[in-house]
């Protein structure tokens, strides 16, 4: 047993020094070339289904920074608003886990613009479209989503605008024209008048900014502060139709529904996290992306593997004479395909390397601060250690399988034939 422990040993020890031999004597160029293909096609691996996954993470990440935060806690479907609003609050506001939570008065209403040229010309259809109105604790609202970061003109509203509201960029054509099927107002820019119509009671507001944030419900409401959306409606009895929570650092969001709900405010409300929220349709938009990126994936792992195969193959086949001159002098079978194949995982582990490195310190960091600006979301890298790790094995090993099939047929011929060059 130990006499072929030993036996082994020296075989893989003799390989290793073949496959450095094989790497100092292939030509720089060679050499680079293929480390080059093995970098190309793990970045090909991670990066596409990176991209992909990344529009549903972006579309997630942008959802719950401007609009529910950690977690969204909402009136019941059959119901008004959220009854015992103070009660839901007070709860919130004990917990150790929540940053800060903002109330939202939610009501439709009609937006109408340029209603002055509908009554001097009677025959001009009313430019208005329906949306939703949020009214907004300023201070609070601010702290669990900041929506100003996405302001594309003018200004955000402020504690003491009384006649100011910010519309959301789907209501406007001019950035959804009409070929989008999208309702929509136009004319209408920073410091336009516009007339808000709520249960019948109507009222003459100042446009003070424009938001697009590709977020969920925020580029289709109208925004303004709370007292103000109260008094338009005629209503002062905290109908609250939503608390967007947002938890401190490291609280799990997963865990903080079912310690809401074990004080019994389930009866009255929807607890949810933001992934809830957006449902299982981003789920099944993500596997869908994540197997196309897999896909385009395996592709490049089969060039690659190809790739692997004719190079080792061709380098079998021009030291033909010296493998056989190896095996006559009594150089193991197993040794010289063994070498074959720590050659091929040289060029791969280098490759993998190089991407790695240009992935967590160049890519990763570079679609951080400049997401691709796609229309419904903020693309942006999504990688997982796991994944990263997964893909880079998988690599490993077809270009082991390719390394050692060439190998194998060149080493199995015939010892004469081969010295002989025949």
């Amino acid at each position: 047993m130990k006499q072929e422990t030993n036996a082994h040993f020296n075989a893989a020890r003799l390989a290793f020094f073949l496959a450095v031999r094989y790497v100092t004597r292939t030509t720089l160029w060679q050499t680079l070339l293929v480390i080059c293909v093995m970098t190309l096609t793990f970045l090909n691996l991670v990066v596409v289904s990176g991209v992909l996954v990344g529009l549903m993470d972006g579309s997630l990440q942008g959802y719950q920074r401007y609009y529910s935060g950690d977690l969204l806690v909402s009136k019941l479907p059959e119901k008004e608003y959220i009854e015992r609003a103070s009660a839901v609050a007070s709860i919130l506001s004990t917990q150790d886990t929540i940053a800060a939570f903002a109330p939202r008065i939610i009501e439709g209403g009609t937006l109408e613009a340029n209603y002055l040229a509908s009554v001097s010309q009677p025959n001009i259809l009313p430019d208005r479209v329906g949306v939703s109105i949020s009214g907004m604790d300023l201070r609070n609202e601010l702290a669990v989503a900041d929506v100003r970061e996405r302001l594309v003109e003018g200004e955000f509203l402020h504690e003491r605008d009384t006649t100011g509201i910010v519309i959301g960029a789907r209501l406007l054509d001019r950035y959804f024209p009409a070929e989008t099927g999208l309702l929509t107002i136009s004319g209408v820019y920073p410091g336009d008048k516009v007339r808000l119509s709520v249960n019948g009671a109507s009222r003459e507001f100042t446009v003070r900014g424009i938001i697009r944030s590709k977020a969920g419900p925020i580029d289709d409401r109208v925004f303004m502060l709370d007292t103000e959306l109260e008094s338009l409606t005629g209503t002062y009895d905290n109908n609250i139709d939503e608390f967007a929570v947002r938890l401190v650092p490291g609280a799990s969001p997963e865990a903080a529904p079912s310690r809401l709900l074990a004080y019994g405010i389930g009866s009255y409300t929807l607890v949810r996290t933001a992934e809830d929220v957006i449902g299982e349709f981003l789920d099944e938009i993500r596997g869908t992306f994540a197997l196309l990126g897999n896909i385009i994936g395996a592709i490049a792992v089969i060039v690659a593997s190809i790739t692997i195969f004719i190079i080792i193959f061709i380098t079998a086949i021009t030291r033909r004479k010296y493998i056989g001159i190896l095996k006559a002098i009594g150089i193991s079978r197993v040794a010289i395909k063994l070498s074959y194949v720590l050659l091929s995982v040289f060029y791969s582990l280098i490759g993998i390397s190089i991407g790695l490195l240009l992935l967590y310190l160049v890519l990763v960091p570079y679609f951080a601060a400049n997401p691709i600006d796609f229309p419904f979301s903020d693309g942006i890298l999504s990688v997982t250690t796991e994944g990263t790790l997964l893909r880079a094995l998988i690599l490993v090993g077809t270009t082991v399988i390719a390394g050692y099939f060439p190998a194998r047929m060149i080493v199995n011929k015939n010892t004469l034939d081969a010295v002989l060059g025949r």
